[in-house]
């Protein structure tokens, strides 16, 4: 099947377009209204049709009436009566031509996607698999369209795959904390409830412990009442340093003052989006600050639009790259996938649960594909999608300790025997 977008003026020279090029056989799929980016005062139209390769033309042609657009219009417009007040004439009109596009609209609604059954067999799985992760209805069929699938492509698992490229071809994967000579200041931002001071805390026992660094914690939320309150509790249970600072000055003066320790982990007070004030004190607070990374921490069961506006909220702070917490609430990935795609900004870390260190894992292309399309998840005997080389890690330094122990007590034993007389 031939699958093909057409921009037009308006519906009429649409539809003259397809039928030129691909026959009256054509089968339209969709229509939308789109902005002219030459005039942004101006309307266009996107079209997508499609035509079997060996349609035949004597079929009868699968596609809408144009003439149940005015189907329930006005039986035809006044007759100008030279009697009636000229302005009353033009307001009927007026109201008319506001009706005639209220009802073309409605029709645009009903035919939106009517004969996505004309679809190859494969194609209608893709589509549903998309929908079913929460892509949206216009990016899986352009999607389907840039892929071209025909009845030759027999193993929907490929097809699938090729799918999941496309959709994250524009979503980039940052740096993640590795251990260094150098000390390294990391700084968490997002939004209250987002995941922020969990991520931190998993990150940095990860630090202590595998890096085998030391690690300072220092909170900078001056705005929620009690906001350190949890991140001190979590400091204190894994014994790593923790301050607390008001204002810019003394977290300047901190870091200045504490050179001993490997890495500095700064908690952001997690100002409201919409609350412009907030956030920018949130914000004053970080600055002067020479951050080695910057995380945004972001919940992966936010819809496409509040995830954007997120986003955007947080354009100012200058994230390095994302946290993507939460991603064992939800099951459905494709709405922050759409909004990760337009934002440009790399992904380190996906986070899930509350299990601390365990549940952070360096993100990458392969795991996220296989978290919004489980239909690409790998075989048992393999590393699972949720299977974290840093937890690995941890439990091989922790076996290496054990075994050091070990040893200690053999050599500490064998010290303390009574040694025997000649």
């Amino acid at each position: 099947m031939k699958i093909k977008k057409y921009i037009a003026a308006n519906i009429q020279e649409g539809k003259n377009r397809i039928f030129e090029e691909l026959g009256e056989n054509a089968v339209i799929l969709s229509v939308r209204s789109i902005p002219n980016s030459d005039n942004i005062d101006d309307m266009l139209v996107e079209i997508i049709a499609a035509i079997e390769p060996n349609a035949n033309s004597n079929k009868s042609p699968l596609k809408y009436n144009s003439d149940s657009i005015i189907t329930n219009a006005p039986e035809q417009f006044p007759a100008i009566d030279e009697t009636d007040n000229i302005q009353h004439q033009f307001n009927r009109l007026f109201n008319e031509v506001d009706q005639l596009k209220s009802q073309i609209y409605e029709l645009t609604e009903i035919i939106r996607f009517k004969n996505i059954s004309a679809l190859s067999p494969n194609a209608r799985k893709l589509y549903k698999i998309l929908l079913d992760s929460g892509i949206s209805e216009n990016m899986s069929l352009n999607t389907i369209i840039r892929l071209n699938i025909n009845d030759t492509n027999i193993n929907i698992r490929e097809i699938v795959r090729d799918a999941g490229k496309i959709l994250l071809e524009r979503i980039n994967f940052g740096d993640v904390i590795e251990k260094k000579e150098k000390q390294q200041i990391i700084g968490f931002i997002g939004s209250n409830g987002s995941g922020k001071t969990t991520s931190l805390i998993k990150l940095a026992i990860i630090c202590k412990l595998v890096f085998e660094g030391n690690v300072l914690i220092i909170s900078a939320d001056n705005i929620k009442i009690g906001g350190a309150d949890q991140l001190q509790s979590y400091a204190s249970i894994t014994s790593i340093p923790y301050r607390a600072v008001e204002n810019n000055e003394e977290l300047l003066e901190i870091i200045k003052n504490e050179k001993s320790y490997n890495y500095i982990f700064i908690d952001s007070a997690g100002a409201p989006q919409h609350n412009i004030e907030l956030q920018n004190e949130a914000n004053n607070i970080l600055s002067g600050v020479n951050f080695d990374h910057k995380y945004l921490v972001i919940q992966s069961n936010l819809s496409k639009t509040s995830a954007k506006s997120t986003l955007n909220s947080f354009k100012k702070w200058k994230p390095s790259s994302i946290i993507l917490s939460k991603i064992d609430e939800t099951t459905h990935y494709g709405e922050i996938i759409e909004a990760l795609s337009t934002a440009m900004i790399p992904i380190s870390y996906f986070s899930s649960g509350y299990t601390i260190p365990d549940d952070i894992e360096q993100a990458e292309r392969k795991m996220l594909m296989e978290l919004f399309l489980p239909e690409l998840q790998y075989d048992n005997n393999k590393d699972s999608a949720l299977e974290s080389h840093l937890i690995k890690e941890i439990i091989l330094e922790n076996k290496k300790i054990e075994n050091n122990k070990s040893e200690d007590n053999k050599i500490e034993n064998l010290t303390n025997e009574p040694k025997k007389e000649d």
